[in-house]
């Protein structure tokens, strides 16, 4: 028996097939079985949970994210990295290499509902249990109400495409989907999309829009068939090919609960399958205080045909914006493009990998709603707390060390397994999302290569700095961005990045990009409050070339604007940041 290859890519999309679906999870079982009893601690194959009951796959229309380095497979029902239109990877990464970052990827949701106490889940995995459309009306959470669900074959709900600096896309701009709630320029100011006066908001390079819902009730057996949440998402695709914006796809979701029903202790999650290359040898892992996932080569050498041999990249997702819960006037959080009092952006909760990392077999397989729901909530899919090998102590963030510095809980340290087929989802949460409220949330894939794998991994930190900057500066282009070539290790330019998380309270990350000039150079990091007096100093001495964070712990400080300085060999940069308690 060949366990290795009882589901690989060049098979993902054949199982929809009830018949081979059996076959396959008698293998599965059996290989379980065989692992358990040889010591292995992982496994090699790819569960798939193929919906019997689901719409006709002809109703799915893909576009392209395509404006810089990245190509990304966009299906009308959500996914945003889609293995189904390609029958292999959703993402290449660098366009036309035919080299590969990421298989397929979308997003979980679920709460419980009130007040039956129901958990009820929305869920991109492998298949999807949304459907292309709005919702239109609102949706009874008891009678299932289909009159207010909208038909998937109308062309209306397609992928739409616009492109900023050249007209492939006309027919799409022409019947641009205003009233839908795609992003448009509110021309007469009347607050109502009229179609030859209002324009399509085309604020990037290029912006690809969808709309989905869940509430199809036989689309519910991705993870066995809980009753419909009833909630629309307008999803954009958006991106630059500017400096280091080429290698970055940014995603926007707006949530909105268009049904009858509170849900209560809501999470919202982000899942992905990444193939960096090479499949059999990635590592995945958290940086938790950029609210970043990450996956790199945990071998020197990316090998194979579809390897990225010397120079494996790092491919991430980052979370910009989280879900949004009111709290007290004393908190303040970012949405909407603006910054509102009394509401707490939520940071990421968990990590959670959805692969095997015990002889637990199923641990990693989503065979019901409760599984995937213990998963956002930051365990195994039983349920069961992650234990830190190192430290002994239960954890939701798993792989948080550093595999760079070789510091606490990476994938391929001594305590923990190699490089394998990673899987994971990232989550935020608990929130109370009420019958008309909207969520948005902002997330980014980035990709990054240097000259080694370890490399790739610090300039993706890097960039992950500078894109949050960008995305806190409304999407401007800001002064001393460095040309994506010069984001190095070895950087040839002085660069100090905004603080995050800001507001903060109490600890913050500050990242800064001393200069290759041949010696290390005097450098000097200082806090300073409002009336310039020194509140903190963080570094005082040569540091060489290269990225560089720290970490500031503002306990003890009262509430309010503090400025943060860096003078490297005679530069200086000045920058704001606000602890906020």
């Amino acid at each position: 028996m060949n366990c290795s290859v009882s589901v690989h890519h060049a098979s993902k999309s054949h199982f929809s097939d009830n018949l081979l679906s059996r076959v396959s999870l008698v293998t599965t079982f059996l290989c379980s079985v065989l692992f358990y009893q040889i010591g292995f601690s992982q496994t090699v194959h790819k569960q798939f949970n193929a919906p019997s009951t689901s719409l006709p796959t002809h109703y799915y229309r893909w576009n392209y994210f395509d404006i810089n380095n990245i190509k990304a497979t966009i299906n009308n029902y959500g996914p945003f990295a889609d293995y189904l239109r390609t029958s292999s990877a959703g993402l290449e990464w660098p366009k036309g290499s035919r080299k590969t970052a990421l298989f397929s990827a979308g997003i979980w949701i679920a709460g419980i509902h009130r007040p039956t106490g129901e958990l009820r889940t929305a869920i991109q995995y492998y298949q999807s249990e949304y459907q292309a459309g709005p919702i239109a009306g609102v949706f009874n959470t008891t009678t299932i109400d289909s009159t207010v669900i909208s038909d998937p074959s109308d062309n209306r709900y397609r992928v739409y495409k616009l492109n900023k600096t050249y007209s492939d896309t006309m027919a799409d701009s022409q019947q641009w989907p205003g009233d839908l709630g795609a992003p448009y320029i509110d021309v007469n100011a009347n607050g109502t999309w009229e179609r030859g006066i209002d324009k399509p908001n085309i604020f990037a390079d290029q912006l690809l829009w969808s709309v989905y819902n869940d509430a199809f009730y036989k689309n519910r057996d991705v993870v066995k068939r809980t009753k419909p949440m009833g909630i629309e998402i307008q999803a954009s695709y958006f991106g630059w090919d500017y400096v280091f914006l080429k290698d970055i796809m940014f995603l926007r979701w707006k949530v909105i609960n268009k049904s009858n029903a509170y849900y209560d202790s809501v999470f919202f999650g982000i899942w992905n399958d990444p193939d960096l290359g090479n499949l059999n040898d990635d590592g995945i892992g958290v940086d938790i205080s950029r609210n970043l996932v990450y996956t790199y080569n945990c071998d020197d050498v990316d090998q194979g045909a579809n390897g990225y041999q010397l120079s494996p990249p790092a491919y991430g997702i980052v979370l910009l914006q989280g879900p949004n819960k009111k709290t007290s006037m004393r908190d303040s959080a970012y949405f909407n493009d603006s910054w509102h009092r009394g509401f707490q952006s939520l940071q990421i909760t968990s990590f959670v990998p959805t692969f095997s990392l015990t002889d637990c077999d199923d641990c990693d397989i989503l065979f019901f709603a409760h599984h995937m729901y213990n998963m956002l909530n930051g365990f195994n899919a039983e349920g069961t707390p992650f234990i830190d090998p190192h430290t002994t102590t239960p954890t939701k963030f798993v792989f948080s060390g550093d595999p760079v510095t070789q510091v606490g809980w990476y994938q391929s340290d001594s305590l923990s397994i190699g490089g394998t087929d990673v899987r994971g989802v990232v989550s935020a949460g608990p929130f109370t999302f009420a019958p008309n409220d909207t969520q948005e949330v902002i997330a980014a894939i980035i990709l990054s290569q240097k000259e080694n794998r370890l490399a790739s991994i610090t300039k993706l930190r890097f960039v992950t700095d500078l894109t949050r900057e960008f995305f806190y500066d409304k999407y401007q282009i800001f002064e001393n961005t460095p040309p994506a070539e010069d984001i190095s290790s070895a950087p040839q330019e002085f660069f100090l990045t905004q603080n995050f998380p800001n507001p903060f309270n109490p600890t913050t990350t500050i990242s800064f990009a001393v200069p290759d000039m041949g010696n290390p150079l005097p450098t000097k990091l200082a806090i300073y409050d409002v009336l310039g007096r020194t509140v903190s100093v963080l570094i005082n001495q040569s540091i060489s070339a290269g990225l560089h964070s720290v970490e500031w712990n503002a306990a003890g400080l009262a509430s309010g604007v503090y400025y943060y300085s860096l003078s490297i060999g005679g530069m200086v940069q000045t920058k704001k940041m606000i602890l906020q308690r």
